[in-house]
């Protein structure tokens, strides 16, 4: 007699199917682990920049990994077996890459490469050497800055984060956040700009390839040809603006409340993006301050306009802006209405 599905049975079949499931998840997850080992090691800075919570990256075939370091520098992670791996450094904060920190250590360095076998490695102290300030400018050709351009750096291939990158009013790249203008680096890098969109530039990243003896200055003038590139020693006395915007509109919006309630001469001390905390606040309320009255005489005169009016003034039939003329006529009419059915009989 064939034997009839029970409850019992259904709950037999779900559970050991659900076990065999966990077995072969198990089976595979320490074969997988089995394939693996651990990279560790130590960062440490020639400086004597503390290098805690920066990240630490890798990467094989398509797969990139990166971890943080802690508070003695040290890092670890898992990675495959018998391959060859080039670690990379960013000074980084907890946000994304680059931190706004000028400490004599670079934003971003790589190591050199090294082969982790069957074993777990420590690999012992990876040493960052002193970095320089290195400025990238974008200009125009007449000597303005290019706003809205994006300027990137690279070190060995590895990228900063370009938003977390803007012009500050000079057109000198800023870290966001920074009060200082560039990054910092050794040996080398690759300066890169992108044009603003539009007709005008070639839709394209230009790049540059520079070196680092000292603190420099990679100045990119742009036009509608290409990008004209010039490198050599950076001026650290001479001021470098501190304000930085990431598009051409915030600053039409500055000029269109500069014409609406300042003078022309307090345009120049305007803030944009990154500006001194208290003084933007105060700047920031006098500019709020205008476009508010502004706003606000518009909407007085226009809760002015009558019903049938088109303005204050300009209706001959002004006494039907009057409340209680409109009140007793409404009822005047409604009244007229009932009689009106009442005579017809509905």
């Amino acid at each position: 007699m064939k034997r009839s599905a029970t409850r019992r049975n259904f709950l037999r079949a779900g559970v050991g199917g659900v076990l065999g499931g966990a077995s072969l998840v198990g089976g595979v997850s320490r074969a997988v682990a089995a394939d693996t080992v651990t990279l560790s090691g130590t960062v440490v800075a020639k400086s004597g920049a503390k290098v805690q919570n920066d990240e630490i990256n890798t990467h094989w075939e398509d797969v990139y990994r990166n971890v943080r370091t802690d508070g003695d520098g040290y890092f670890e992670m898992e990675v495959p077996k018998n391959r060859n791996y080039t670690l990379s450094y960013y000074k980084a904060d907890s946000r994304s890459d680059l931190e706004a920190a000028k400490n004599g250590a670079p934003h971003i360095y790589e190591f050199e490469g090294t082969f982790v076998g069957e074993e777990d490695k420590d690999i012992g102290e990876l040493v960052l050497p002193e970095a320089d300030i290195v400025d990238l400018r974008v200009l125009k050709p007449d000597g303005e800055p290019l706003m809205g351009a994006k300027p990137d750096y690279r070190y060995s291939g590895w990228g900063a984060n370009p938003g977390r990158l803007s012009l500050n009013t000079d057109g000198y790249t800023v870290i966001d956040g920074a009060s200082f203008t560039g990054l910092e680096l050794a040996d080398f890098g690759t300066a890169e700009v992108e044009p603003p969109a539009g007709d005008e530039y070639e839709d394209r990243t230009y790049k540059h390839q520079f070196s680092v003896d000292g603190p420099t200055e990679v100045v990119a003038t742009v036009d509608s040809d290409g990008v004209e590139w010039s490198v050599g020693e950076a001026d650290e006395t001479t001021p470098k603006g501190t304000t930085t915007t990431t598009d051409e509109t915030a600053s039409d919006a500055t000029s269109e409340t500069t014409n609406r309630g300042t003078t022309p001469e307090s345009t120049a001390d305007s803030p944009t993006t990154r500006e001194d905390p208290a003084t933007a606040t105060t700047q920031r309320g006098a500019q709020r301050g205008n476009r508010t009255n502004a706003t606000r005489t518009t909407t007085a005169v226009e809760s002015e306009r009558g019903f049938f009016s088109n303005g204050p003034g300009k209706s001959d039939l002004e006494m039907l802006n009057d409340p209680f003329v409109l009140t007793v006529g409404g009822f005047v009419l409604s009244a007229a209405g009932i009689v009106h059915q009442l005579v017809r009989g509905y």
